[in-house]
């Protein structure tokens, strides 16, 4: 039992501390210790630590003798991500209509926020004191009626040079149709975004490319990286004695997957479908 939160609530952690004492009192024989993680820091280092010694721990309980050294081997194999869903290429960029219950809960709005044009966008303080910003949009033709004190929500597109730059790095023909349609392994897939739709599109609208890059995320680069020095130099960065030069190269500065792939990793080559899961 891994419990996700962050120290921010009132009530940090609640449902893995239930959860985990009421397992216990239903009789659960523990295998390993409870742990938790806080979102306000850092809650994959938090994971990463945990799990180093949960593996190890399951190993000697339940794969002894030929087998103590399995953890070690699963974890020094290099491996490709596993497919939710495909790739099948089309002549046509229109995405299929489908009913909001079918498609990805957490990536639902991909499917049904109309695109609005940005008529004023000012800021109200001066510099140095924060960020308000007057913001006017137009509705016309969008189908959304304002009343006061309604909610918005933004989906960030990435910019045009940034996507241009990934196709042209990867071999990617920008304005190409594809269709995402579920693995053989992945009858229970559910969109994730709208298809078809161009290569273009797709990196621009439905995934983010400037986030800043998690460790986790830059592990999976790792079987793509065609430059020795550039993999061994990666592979360096993720060992967890680096954990500190990690977050001093790349979490503090919050440079983002791109701005690798435009540096250190420039040999990186990663299959478009294989690219979209890594996102």
């Amino acid at each position: 039992m891994f419990g996700l939160g962050n120290k921010q609530y009132e009530h940090f952690n609640a449902q893995g501390k239930k959860t985990n004492a009421g397992l216990e009192k239903l009789g659960a024989q523990r295998v390993f210790e409870y742990g938790e993680g806080d979102d306000d820091a850092s809650l994959e280092e938090d994971f990463d630590d945990w799990k180093a010694k949960l593996w190890p721990s399951l190993v000697s309980q339940f794969h002894r003798g030929s087998q103590q050294n399995l953890y070690s081997e699963i974890e020094s194999a290099e491996k490709t991500v596993s497919l939710q869903f495909t790739t099948v290429m089309t002549n046509t960029t229109k995405p299929d209509g489908i009913a909001l219950a079918k498609v990805n809960t957490s990536t639902k709005h991909f499917f049904s926020a109309p695109e609005a044009q940005v008529l004023v966008n000012r800021e109200l303080r001066s510099p140095n004191s924060g960020s308000t910003r007057h913001l006017e949009i137009d509705l016309k033709g969008t189908g959304v009626n304002y009343e006061t004190a309604d909610n918005l929500a933004i989906l960030p597109e990435n910019s045009k040079d940034l996507v241009q730059f990934v196709c042209k790095h990867m071999g990617y023909d920008i304005g190409q149709g594809f269709k995402a349609v579920a693995a053989v392994d992945n009858q229970g897939y559910k969109p994730l975004f709208p298809s078809p739709c161009s290569v273009g599109d797709c990196l621009t609208k439905y995934f983010d490319l400037q986030g800043v890059l998690r460790a986790s995320t830059a592990q999976l680069l790792l079987p793509y990286i065609n430059d020795k020095k550039q993999k061994d130099w990666l592979s360096n960065l993720l060992a967890k004695d680096n954990r500190d030069q990690f977050k001093a190269l790349i979490t503090a500065p919050c440079r983002s997957i791109v701005s690798l792939f435009q540096n250190e990793l420039s040999s990186c080559q990663i299959p478009l479908v294989d690219f979209l899961h890594i996102l």
